[in-house]
């Protein structure tokens, strides 16, 4: 069988969506017992928000049994990235990784033992990142705590085995494209034991208005980094796909919507701009956002 996938050229947020679900449903049509073949000879772009998720799919299908060969790009750059990021497989240490303006795909356990890590690891992602965009006297601040909001949905909530990481600077936009996944329960699925929402769209406006998915108090986590990525001075972008909804949100809009694809888990993924002023994180936090 071959899957054909599409990668456009672009920076609109909703045609990547768009095409982020037509690769997800054509891969979710792989055949168990044939070898599929993933087609990517005609891609001559990619961001962390459409290759991450195709990463990791194909990685939760091979683990559970299906057969993959990649037809890599005829466009020498991007066969090249893809080397260069560990597509699909991803690495689990982080004594590989090199200057470059991306971090690779990296994946992280879940499991008790590594978690007690999980300081280290969003130090190290946060200060690679940070040197990547020449930041660390003003971004050090809102990046980590963003990183460590959106990781803690994968340690605590998720319940997948893995988390997984991918992050580009653009130098000559001044952004950083940030996306982190889980292929958990999605948060529908964490709301089950205490709610009975009948969409993921439900969800996703629940956890955005701070209700936490454990207890009957405040969850803070998502909201506060929506708005510290969108209303500070980073100017930026700030997604949320779960299951069958999905969350845009910028400056100057927001949207609820449902998702042309069924996503196992959580996408989440961020747009941030350099600024030169210090940014701190503690005005955004328990802001409470309204849909």
């Amino acid at each position: 069988m071959i899957i054909k996938l599409k990668l456009e050229k672009s920076d609109n947020i909703g045609l990547l969506i768009s095409n982020l679900s037509e690769n997800v449903n054509k891969l979710l049509l792989s055949k168990k017992k044939e070898t599929n073949r993933v087609d990517l000879s005609g891609i001559n772009w990619i961001c962390p928000l459409s290759i991450l998720p195709i990463a990791v799919l194909l990685s939760d299908l091979q683990d559970k049994g299906y057969n993959f060969n990649i037809i890599p790009p005829i466009n020498q750059n991007i066969r090249f990235y893809l080397k260069a990021i560990n597509f699909f497989k991803g690495i689990g240490t982080f004594a590989t990784l090199q200057s470059k303006s991306y971090i690779p795909i990296v994946f992280m356990s879940t499991r008790p033992e590594k978690i007690q890590n999980r300081e280290q690891i969003e130090n190290s992602l946060k200060n690679m990142l940070l040197t990547k965009m020449n930041s660390k006297s003003t971004l050090s601040n809102a990046l980590g705590y963003s990183l460590s909001e959106m990781f803690d949905n994968i340690w605590e909530h998720a319940r997948s085995k893995y988390g997984w990481f991918l992050a580009q600077y653009y130098k000559n936009k001044e952004y950083a494209d940030i996306c982190v996944i889980d292929n958990g329960i999605s948060i529908k699925g964490s709301y089950a034991q205490k709610r009975n929402l009948k969409s993921d769209t439900s969800a996703i406006k629940l956890a955005l208005s701070g209700v936490s998915t454990k207890r009957d108090d405040r969850g803070i986590g998502l909201p506060s980094t929506k708005n510290l990525i969108v209303n500070s001075s980073l100017r930026g972008k700030f997604i949320l796909l779960s299951g069958q909804g999905g969350y845009y949100a910028s400056k100057k809009k927001e949207l609820l919507f449902n998702l042309n694809c069924h996503w196992k888990g959580t996408i989440i993924f961020f747009r941030l701009y350099k600024t030169k002023k210090r940014v701190d994180w503690s005005p955004y936090v328990d802001y409470r956002y309204k849909l």
